[in-house]
């Protein structure tokens, strides 16, 4: 049988936990496992859901002309990264978090149904806003 030469495009399961980070700007930054899942399953607008007293949030796929859609920015910085944010201003304050610094939390359902997280789970680290993925 010939060899193949393996690319990253060929794992079928990210090889790093998929994350959110909150930052102090209001946005939700995406790490790049959780950019390249969100993009892979052509996800560009999501609706965002949310509970003010457990602060749990769960973005559900949205169709792009949804008026009640939040839309992804994408950016390729490189051919092999990709980063994927979303504007959550409004939501974040209805929600009453305030974030101070930027938080990473942990996703613990993948984007074909909804990615949910915790704002009140312990977050999985701070980061330095120059670090956020």
């Amino acid at each position: 049988m010939p060899l193949k030469l393996f690319t990253p495009d060929m794992a079928t399961l990210p090889t790093r936990p998929l994350r959110v980070t909150v930052r102090p700007d209001y946005r939700l930054s995406f790490n790049a496992e959780a950019s390249r899942a969100l993009q892979t399953a052509g996800i560009r607008s999501v609706r965002i859901f949310g509970d003010r007293t457990t602060k749990q949030v769960v973005l559900r796929p949205a169709p792009d002309d949804a008026p009640d859609g939040h839309l992804i920015t994408y950016v390729k910085p490189s051919p092999h990264q990709i980063r994927a944010s979303l504007e959550a201003a409004p939501f974040l304050r209805w929600l009453g978090y305030v974030p101070q610094t930027s938080t990473r939390y942990v996703v613990f359902k993948l984007p074909r149904r909804a990615f949910t997280f915790s704002l009140l789970a312990p977050p999985t680290s701070p980061t330095k806003e120059a670090n956020h993925q």
